[in-house]
Order: structure tokens, then C-alpha cells, then sequence
């Protein structure tokens, strides 16, 4: 979502934001093609993508709620988010459940309290389930790469769109406590932008009517900014800026993906909801 502000300065006072932006482009493009690709290979390509992304986010994780990075918490965290992945795209979601449920279970009894253990068990969640919900889609036989094409356009378009109109419009703030710099101008360009994608999708497919498509992109959208903003809250809550450098121009893995947590959640849901046996062309194909 949008996040303007006044341009950063060099030493010798000249604007650092196009370099800024190209760095932060250029990653985007990087990042693009590898998932892009992954997602096309096959299913399996496209869980380790997903397995890799989450394990990084499992360790930014810790290193926010617990002030520490490969502990035992990070293994138990991020080997039951593996697992769980790994067992959807076996077919076994169940499995991946449980494994969740006692992953927080061994969290629950390692952490002393008062080490933040309530942020270590909704890390299981806020990762496992994002992380479940993508591969749950890609298995799919018929549109699971089609799926996950969709899903990320509207959620990088939403965002670029909200970012560039936020900076350019600006205008009243959307939700100062949380995020000083998000503007309600950057939220509505962003929905708009996100049934944009989902026009144009409908009219490239032809699977289904454009309205429908329209709708889900436009909710998709609009789910993707409510994740932006409890990301935006949580590292408020810790006096955080990024979650970490791993990406240049954009921070950290939970910092780039954090639309894409909440919406790939709704996106399985409503899969669950109209056919669960087939998740891809139950959001694309419409009567």
C-alpha cells in the first residue's frame, strides 16, 4: 500500500529516491520471474518456493518477537511450516494441520514465559497457513498455475498501484497510529487497480464472466491492504521499521509478501467454500 513521504537526500543534497526506486524495481523483477517460474514447473517447484520464503520469514519472525534468530523456536517454527506445506502438496491438508497445531504445542511448552510466547504461537499461524494456502491452490491439475498467476498480479498490482498514487496524491491518512504514511487515495487506487487486473483477466481466459472475476480481484485487493496494514501494526508494536535487509529496496521477506499473507488466506477459503476438490477453477471459473 501506499507509503509517501518526503524524498531522502544524498551528502551532496541530491534526491536518493530514483535510485531508491530502481533498486526496489529491480528486486520486484528479480523476485517475479523466479516465483513466476517456479509456480509454472510444477506444483513441487513451486512448494519449495514457498518452504524456502516461509523458513526466512519464520527466522524474521523470531528475530522480531523473540529478539533472536536461529534458536530452537526458528526450528520448531519453521520445520513445522515445511512439513505442513509439504503434506498439502501430498494431498494430506489435514496432516498439515496437525502438524501446525503441535508445532505451537512444543512452542507453548519450550518458551518461558513471558518471551512474547502468545507472538511465537500466532507466528505459526500468521506463516503456516499463508504458506498451506499457496500450495493448496497450485495443486490444482487445471488451473493451479493460472491460480497463482492471478493471485499474484492483483496483489503486486494493488500494491504498486497504492504505492504510486499515495505518493503522488496523497491526501488524508488512511490509519495514522499504524501507518503514518498509507493514504486513503493509495487504498482506493489500489482497489481499482485490483479489479482492473481482474477484467483483464476475465477477458484473456474466458473461463468465466468479467463481473465475478472482477469481484474476487477487487476483494482479493482489498484483503491484500488489510494484510499490509497488520504488518505495518505488528512492527509498530516492536519499534520496527523492516522485518529485516534481506531485499534490497524492500526489507524483508514478510515485508514484501505482506499483502500476499493475508490474501492468499481468502483465496483458499473461497476455493474451500465453491469446490474444494479443484481451488483454481473454483475462483476462476464462474457461470
Amino acid at each position: 500500500m501506499a507509503e509517501p513521504g518526503p524524498p531522502a537526500t544524498r551528502d551532496d543534497g541530491s534526491s536518493a529516491v530514483p535510485s531508491e526506486f530502481a533498486t526496489r524495481v529491480v528486486s520486484a523483477l528479480v523476485m517475479a520471474v523466479v516465483a513466476l517460474t517456479l509456480d509454472w514447473i510444477s506444483v513441487w517447484s513451486f512448494a519449495f518456493l514457498v518452504v524456502v520464503g516461509a523458513s526466512a520469514g519464520c527466522w524474521e519472525w523470531g528475530r522480531l518477537v523473540r529478539g533472536r534468530a536461529f534458536d530452537v523456536a526458528f526450528f520448531i517454527h519453521a520445520g513445522a511450516v515445511a512439513t505442513a506445506a509439504i503434506l498439502v502438496a501430498f494431498g494430506k491438508p489435514l496432516f498439515g494441520f496437525a502438524v501446525l497445531g503441535a508445532g505451537a504445542l512444543a512452542l507453548a511448552i519450550i518458551e518461558k514465559p513471558g518471551n512474547n510466547v502468545r507472538w511465537s504461537l500466532f507466528g505459526m499461524a500468521y506463516i503456516g497457513l499463508p504458506a498451506m494456502s499457496l500450495v493448496y491452490l497450485r495443486t490444482d491439475d487445471t488451473f493451479g498455475w493460472h491460480v497463482i498467476v492471478l493471485l499474484f498480479t492483483v496483489v503486486w498490482i494493488t500494491d504498486s498501484a497504492a504505492y504510486v498514487a499515495g505518493r503522488n496524491l496523497q491526501g488524508p491518512k488512511l490509519w495514522p497510529s499504524v501507518s503514518p504514511k498509507k493514504t486513503w487515495s493509495g487504498c482506493i487506487a489500489g482497489l481499482i487497480a485490483g479489479g482492473i487486473v481482474g477484467a483483464c483477466w476475465g477477458l484473456v481466459m474466458a473461463t468465466s464472466p468479467i463481473l465475478p472475476m472482477v469481484l474476487v480481484a477487487v476483494g482479493l485487493a482489498f484483503v491484500s491492504e488489510i494484510g499490509d496494514l497488520a504488518e505495518s501494526a505488528t512492527k509498530r508494536a516492536f519499534d520496527h521499521k523492516d522485518m529485516s535487509n534481506l531485499i534490497p529496496g524492500h526489507g524483508g521477506i514478510l515485508d514484501r509478501v505482506d499483502s500476499l499473507i493475508f490474501a492468499s488466506v481468502a483465496a483458499a477459503l473461497l476455493a474451500l467454500v465453491r469446490d474444494p476438490n479443484a481451488p483454481g477453477a473454483a475462483l476462476m471459473v464462474w457461470p
